[in-house]
């Protein structure tokens, strides 16, 4: 090897030891499954949500290397109407390839939600669509860390992504359920030659004890070091496999064995009558537990009835309060909305009241002015008719 080629990039072709980037998915997707690839919703669709704008105390309960925008997935579903708060996606770990998930609380504290919980969310689009029930919990699991690590890197809120092996096979197995509006898409399989009938057969054949793996096991198995880190918790996989075994075909046959035992058989004297009533005594005590466990079983079934009609009785008193909750919220709008007319007449009132002061003053300053002129006005007259009477009386 040259000096070159040891110090050329890893390709994207080399999944186990490469990093991820935004630009080395798009075109491998592009190339691979640009089908499925086209038809997953946008990063522009989804909802981005910065910590420090969720809550002061986020960042604070979040590890030290988590990323400081996540990723609205969804709502946690607690059984309780005030427990309904959105789940957020963060990504963490020193390599960037870790996934957690968070909801806030009513009193602002932060709940870090365990992988095994994530069956109490109420995924929202794409989200929802990653697999059913055929599927394991973990492999949802699988499928959702890699679908968000795409959008926080398809968004620009994520430089990359290294040390893990299995991004590629959990982002196209992601891509193909979400493009199959969350059913099982479609296998893609070679259809082969039927010239080699005796191998056809040879394959058919049920060997006993024999376990199946799928795909889904091999990956489950390679799953080791890239999804353990300090901060993860230990999830156990589930195995999914079948074991098929030759079923168990019990023939009689004629034989001579056979017939002497049937014939000695034949031999043996009847019982008599006492050994026959300890023989229904017997079946007697043998048939009271089939009638206790009817009894039980009629005992669990009404119960059951009952568990079957409060739980309605609670989604009924659910809706109730559902209802009671918006009819009070309205009441609590419209009065917000009064108390601001209140507030609002109040602040009229007062600067009418206002201006009725200045217009008084107004007026009072205009009165005295009317009576300072009424006052000049009398004198003028006074001396109008003074010089009047001056003049018209002539001068000794």
């Amino acid at each position: 090897m040259d000096s070159t080629s040891a110090k050329s990039p890893i390709t994207i072709d080399n999944e186990r030891e490469s990093s991820w980037y935004k630009q080395a998915i798009t075109r491998k997707a592009l190339s691979s499954i640009p089908d499925q690839f086209e038809k997953i919703p946008k990063s522009e669709t989804l909802e981005f949500s910065h910590c420090e704008i969720l809550g002061p105390t986020v960042l604070a309960n979040l590890p030290q290397e988590a990323s400081p925008m996540v990723l609205a997935i969804g709502i946690f579903d607690g059984n309780l109407p005030y427990m309904r708060q959105t789940v957020y996606a963060f990504v963490h770990g020193s390599r960037h390839n870790l996934v957690g998930f968070f909801f806030i609380m009513q009193d602002l504290s932060v709940y870090r939600i365990p992988h095994a919980s994530l069956e109490n969310i109420d995924f929202v689009e794409p989200f929802c669509d990653l697999g059913d029930q055929t599927v394991g919990q973990q492999t949802v699991c699988n499928r959702l860390r890699a679908i968000v690590l795409y959008y926080l890197l398809e968004a620009g809120h994520l430089r990359g992504f290294g040390h893990y092996r299995d991004f590629w096979q959990d982002f196209t197995k992601s891509c193909a359920w979400i493009a199959n509006k969350g059913s099982p898409p479609k296998l893609q399989m070679n259809v082969q030659k039927r010239n080699s009938r005796p191998d056809l057969d040879a394959a058919l054949i049920l060997v006993p004890n024999a376990v199946v793996s799928t795909s889904e096991d091999v990956a489950s198995k390679k799953r080791k070091g890239d999804e353990r880190s300090d901060s993860a918790p230990n999830i156990k996989r589930r195995d999914y496999g079948h074991r098929i075994q030759r079923p168990i075909i019990i023939s009689r046959s004629s034989s001579p064995e056979n017939l002497v035992m049937a014939k000695r058989m034949e031999a043996q004297p009847k019982a008599s009558k006492a050994e026959n009533d300890l023989l229904k005594a017997a079946i007697a005590t043998q048939t009271r537990p089939l009638e206790v466990n009817q009894a039980r079983v009629q005992t669990n079934h009404q119960l059951q009835e009952q568990v079957t009609s409060l739980k309605a009785e609670v989604s009924r008193i659910k809706d109730e309060y559902s209802y009671g909750q918006n009819a009070y919220r309205g009441i609590q709008v419209r009065y917000d909305e009064l108390k601001t007319e209140h507030a609002n007449a109040l602040d009229d009132g007062e600067c009418l009241r206002e201006q009725l002061r200045q217009s008084q003053l107004r007026c009072e300053q205009t009165e005295k002015r009317t009576n300072v002129l009424e006052a000049e006005v009398e004198l003028l007259k006074r001396k109008m008719r003074e010089a009047r009477k001056a003049l018209d009386d002539p001068s000794p």
